[in-house]
């Protein structure tokens, strides 16, 4: 017989059944309030990443407390974070939290950006939670930089001071169109020079240096002093180390300012064959100074110096600025008829004038296994480039540093260098034009494909990939030390165009062009973010 439920035992069962429904309700509430918890701290956390980069972008020169604080808020506001609290924390920025934790020796430029973001709820607000706190952290880096400009300073950078009828008379172009051998005198190198745009830029308006010597002024006052090095290497028929790394931005700026235009004593009083427009044609190989390879290999030297130590955690730069191809070698004794004053240049292309390279930019020779007598100036610059750009790891035989290179070719000879060639230089988005060049000049691009070589290497330790040459398959393959390697196996028409601006590498048609060149370099290098 079944027992009849009591009106008590009934009304419990109904409570009971309410009171599961309202523990089903609260925990159901419970699991969405805690998703928009774990929602909104996952967001932030990738707003805080990003306002971490943002800020770090600001930690420059001139930068303050309030541009970097007002740069991440900004960011994380563009990523919906409504009403953000935010602390800026770095080592020793005025109006920022100084953390001694982001002290480091030596130097780096570390910003901590912490926020904080009040989380609705939507059930816990019933019972007396109305906002969750959620926060987010991250460390991000402005890279610490150590850079080294590598400048041609041959005596083409004056080229601008004189006539051109004579410029086969480089004594003349630095001494303002007054040719002649007799005693050294400074000339446009020692003209005072007053201008408040580079006030501490007083001597020497020999052009187109001068201009060069700005860009430069205007690439290391973007530096940061305290976090960033800078070395100064300048080169024309040997390189000099004129500034060997340092934190000391004035004193490299001082070293710009003293830099002149080299030019070899007209009289041969040093022991240098004279060179002027008199010179015999056979011996006017030993007139070339443009040695890259000398250049490219003392600004990689620099990395490593007993005198300053190697920063592991800096972005290792060099940026190559050169106006021509490469003509001239430094002493190598592995080369049985490398001359100790004048370098390395093969009997075949001493009387031409090709000066120590031959017509074909894309050859390649080399000194292992045994010397091949057509190694030149143009293949010693490739081997030093190879040292300094390749990727460590993938070509640990060749030595390989992987730097970071950017490369700056100056004016016509770099894209076209017979003179009585027809030239019409990039305009907009049209490349430049070189028609009409004479075989015994060889390539008439032969610098920009040198550039552009040591630019694709540059970008990411790869000789097989870049964005300047060989863009299209098959593409370069092999060791590019092997001997098999292929330059262009698809021949020259997939290169990027003639005097276009392509990855690392950059083209000026005239010296105008250089501070904007400088001045985007070093907005792409400035800023990393780490961690």
């Amino acid at each position: 017989m079944r027992r009849r439920h009591s009106r008590s035992e009934t009304g419990q069962a109904i409570v009971i059944i309410a009171l599961g429904f309202v523990m089903l309700l609260a925990f159901s509430g419970l699991v969405v309030d805690v998703a928009r918890v774990f929602v909104a701290r996952a967001h932030l956390r990738r707003a805080v990443d990003a306002a971490g980069l943002s800020a770090t972008s600001k930690f420059r020169t001139g930068a303050t407390g309030t541009m970097i604080m007002q740069s991440a808020v900004d960011l994380l506001r563009s990523n919906d974070v409504i009403d953000p609290a935010v602390v800026i924390e770095t080592c020793s920025l005025e109006g920022t939290t100084l953390n001694p934790d982001l002290c480091t020796d030596p130097a780096r430029k570390l910003v901590r950006v912490v926020a904080t973001e009040q989380v609705p709820m939507i059930f816990l607000q019933l019972v007396g939670f109305p906002t969750v706190t959620v926060s987010a952290e991250s460390t991000a880096e402005a890279a610490s930089v150590d850079a080294v400009l590598v400048l041609d300073n041959s005596e083409s950078q004056a080229y601008g001071s004189c006539d051109q009828t004579n410029v086969n008379d480089i004594w003349a172009c630095v001494n303002g169109g007054t040719g002649g051998t007799g005693a050294e005198y400074e000339g446009c190198n020692a003209a005072v020079v007053s201008d408040p745009n580079y006030p501490e830029l007083t001597r020497g308006n020999c052009q187109p240096f001068r201009r060069t010597k700005e860009a430069a002024y205007s690439f290391i006052k973007r530096m940061y002093a305290g976090y960033d090095r800078i070395g100064i290497i300048n080169f024309s028929e040997n390189a000099n180390r004129l500034v060997p790394l340092t934190f000391d931005l004035d004193y490299a700026i001082q070293q710009i300012n003293n830099m002149d235009v080299y030019v070899p004593r007209p009289d041969g009083l040093d022991g240098h064959i004279p060179c002027n427009s008199t010179t015999p044609p056979e011996e006017a190989w030993k007139c070339g100074s443009s040695n890259i390879g000398s250049g490219i290999i003392l600004g990689h030297d620099e990395f490593g110096q007993p005198d300053h130590p190697l920063r592991e955690d800096a972005l290792w730069v060099i940026i190559l600025l050169i106006d021509g191809p490469a003509n001239r070698t430094s002493y190598d004794a592995r080369i049985p008829w490398s001359d100790v004053q004048y370098g390395t240049c093969p009997e075949s292309e001493q009387a031409t004038r090709l000066k120590c390279r031959d017509a074909d930019v894309n050859s390649r020779h080399w000194t292992q296994p045994v010397v091949d007598p057509l190694y030149d100036a143009d293949d010693y610059a490739h081997d030093y480039a190879d040292i300094t750009g390749l990727d460590s790891e993938k070509y640990k035989s060749v030595g390989g540093t992987g730097i970071l290179m950017y490369t700056i070719a100056l004016g016509r000879n770099a894209v076209c260098v017979d003179p009585l060639a027809s030239y019409t230089p990039p305009i907009g988005s049209a490349p430049a034009i070189c028609t009409g060049a004479r075989a015994v000049y060889g390539d008439p691009d032969a610098g920009e494909q040198l550039l552009r070589y040591i630019a694709d290497i540059g970008d990411d330790g790869n000789p097989a990939t870049g964005p300047c040459l060989d863009r299209q398959s098959p593409f370069r393959d092999g060791d590019p030390t092997s001997g098999s390697f292929l330059y262009e196996p698809s021949g020259r028409s997939d290169d990027a165009p003639l005097g276009t601006q392509c990855g690392n590498y950059y083209f000026a048609p005239d010296a105008t062009e250089l501070q904007r060149i400088f001045l985007e370099i070093a907005g792409r290098i400035f800023t990393r973010l780490s961690g």
